[in-house]
């Protein structure tokens, strides 16, 4: 077994797992991970598309 194929193995597994934690856990604890991917997205499109999100945000 490869270290890719290894490094895919653990990616896969750690997934499912993780989401089949995340949905599990209740509300309380999932807000700051959604609250955290929210604003990661958000950063990612100003990066990306500075006046469209401006627009998005602030119409």
């Amino acid at each position: 077994m490869g270290i890719e194929n290894a490094g895919l193995f653990l990616k896969t597994l750690i997934s499912k797992d993780l989401s089949g934690i995340f949905k599990s856990l209740p509300w309380e604890l999932r807000k700051p991970a959604v609250m955290a991917g929210f604003l990661l997205f958000v950063s990612f499109l100003k990066k990306h598309f500075p006046k469209g999100v401006l627009v998005l945000i602030n119409p």
